[in-house]
C-alpha cells in the first residue's frame, strides 16, 4: 500500500522546544525559561514547556528547577509548585502560569429544561458567542451535548431535535485528543516533514472530515487516512471529496492492511461497541480490541500514539460500568506492548463544547484553545487514553 507521504517545510517552532529536543544542557535552559517568562505573547506556556522537562530530569533537573524558584516571575512560581507537588495537574500549573485556554463557562448541569436553554442563550448572546435565533441554538445545544430538547423547541419540520448520534462524531470530541495529546507531542507532531494519521471507523462521512481538519490544524504536512468496515460509509466519504480525506479504503481494524511503522498516530472514536454484535458473549468483545491493539502496535512507528476516545462495551455496556472498561482497555493495550502516557478521568475530566464541532485551535507554542466556549458537560462515558509504542 502506498504511504502517500506528503513532504514540506518545517514548520516554525518555539525556541524553547528546539532546545528541549535537541539535548541542550540545563545550565542553558534555565536562562531561555527566565527570558521566555518576559515575552509579550503566551509566557506561560513556553514557560510551562520548559519546566515540564526540567522535571524529567533527574537530579540535574530538580537542581534547576530550585534555581528557577529564586525568580520572582511565573518561571518561580511555577518552579515551586513542581517542587511541592511534582505530581501537579497541568490544569493547576496553567492556572498559575496564568495561561487562559477556555472560554467563559456557564454551568456543569447536563440538562435540556426550558430554563436551562434559555439561560445558556441568554449568556451566549452576551458574550457575543452567537447570533442564532433561540430554537436554532437550542439544536446547536442537543448537537452538542447529545440531550433530546423539550417539546418548545422543535425544528422547522415539527420534529423534536434529538441529534445523539452526531454528538460522538470526532469533531464533537476533538477537545479530548487534543488534551490526551498535550503540547509536547504536538510539537513533535509540527516537527515533521512527512507522516501518516489513521482513523479507525468514520461515523459516516462526518468523523472522517473532521479528522482531516484536526491533522491539518497540527501540521498540514501530515497525511490523514480512513478505513472503515461498512462499504456504504466509505462510499459517503469519497462522495464527500472537499472534505473528506482521499486516503479512504474498506478494513478491519482487526487486521491492518499497512506496513510496519507506517502511521505516527492511530485514533478510535466510539469503535468498541461496533466490533460485536449486542448480545455476544463479553470475551468475544475483548478478543477483538485484543487483535486492534496488536495491529495497531504492528502499524505505528516506534514513539507513535494509539489514542482512543471509547464508550463501555460489552458486559461494561450493560452494566454501565466505565472504571472496569478502562482498566480492561489498560491491560490489553500493556499486553500488546504499550505504555500509557495520557489517560483523562472518566469521572472527573471536564469536556467544554463549542459553537461548533472542529472549532479548537492551536497556537505556535502547540497549546490547544477553545475560545468561544458555550457550556461545560462531565463527560464520564469515555475511556480517553493515549499510548505509546515504545
Amino acid at each position: 500500500m502506498d504511504s502517500g507521504e506528503v513532504v514540506g517545510p518545517k514548520l516554525q517552532l518555539p525556541q524553547i522546544y528546539k532546545l528541549l529536543t535537541s539535548g541542550t544542557d540545563d545550565t542553558v535552559l534555565v536562562p531561555q525559561i527566565i527570558s521566555d517568562q518576559n515575552a509579550q505573547r503566551n509566557a506561560g506556556e513556553k514557560v510551562l514547556l520548559g519546566i515540564r522537562t526540567l522535571q524529567t530530569r533527574g537530579k540535574a533537573g530538580v537542581a534547576a528547577l530550585r534555581t528557577l524558584t529564586q525568580e520572582e516571575g511565573i518561571a518561580g512560581v511555577g518552579a515551586k509548585l513542581l517542587l511541592q507537588n511534582p505530581k501537579a495537574i497541568s490544569q493547576s500549573l496553567e492556572k498559575v502560569l496564568n495561561i487562559r485556554r477556555w472560554g467563559t463557562l456557564v454551568s456543569t448541569r447536563h440538562g435540556s429544561d426550558d430554563e436551562y436553554v434559555h439561560s445558556i442563550y441568554d449568556h451566549a448572546i452576551a458574550r457575543g458567542y452567537t447570533k442564532m435565533s433561540l430554537t436554532d441554538f437550542a439544536g446547536v445545544l442537543a448537537h452538542e451535548t447529545s440531550a433530546p430538547l423539550s417539546h418548545h423547541f422543535r425544528s422547522d419540520f415539527g420534529t423534536p431535535l434529538y441529534l445523539h448520534v452526531s454528538g460522538d462524531t470526532f469533531g464533537a470530541l476533538e477537545p479530548t485528543y487534543l488534551e490526551l495529546l498535550g503540547p509536547e507531542e504536538i510539537l513533535r507532531l509540527r516537527a515533521l516533514t512527512t507522516g501518516n494519521m489513521l482513523l479507525l471507523g468514520s461515523m459516516g462521512q462526518h468523523s472522517a472530515a473532521h479528522f482531516a481538519n484536526y491533522n491539518r490544524k497540527i501540521n498540514p504536512h501530515l497525511k490523514s487516512h480512513v478505513i472503515d468496515i461498512d462499504p456504504h460509509s466509505v462510499q459517503l466519504m469519497r462522495e464527500d471529496h472537499l472534505s473528506v480525506p482521499r486516503e479512504i479504503v474498506q478494513g478491519d481494524a482487526r487486521d491492518l492492511q499497512y506496513p510496519d511503522g507506517f502511521a505516527e498516530h492511530i485514533y478510535t472514536n466510539g469503535l468498541f461497541p461496533f466490533l460485536r454484535q449486542e448480545g455476544d458473549p463479553h470475551a468475544a468483545y475483548v478478543g477483538d480490541i485484543q487483535k486492534v491493539m496488536k495491529s495497531a502496535h504492528r502499524a505505528l512507528v516506534p514513539g507513535g500514539s494509539l489514542v482512543i476516545a471509547e464508550g463501555p462495551f460489552g458486559a461494561h455496556k450493560a452494566r454501565h460500568k466505565f472504571n472496569p472498561a478502562n482498566m480492561e482497555i489498560k491491560s490489553l493495550a500493556l499486553a500488546a506492548g504499550f505504555r500509557l502516557a495520557t489517560q483523562l478521568s472518566p469521572d472527573a475530566y471536564t469536556y467544554y463544547f463549542n459553537a461548533e464541532v472542529g472549532a479548537s485551535t492551536i497556537n505556535e507554542n502547540g497549546f490547544p484553545h477553545y475560545e468561544n466556549t458555550l457550556i461545560e458537560v462531565v463527560r464520564n462515558t469515555l475511556a480517553s487514553m493515549r499510548f505509546v509504542k515504545p
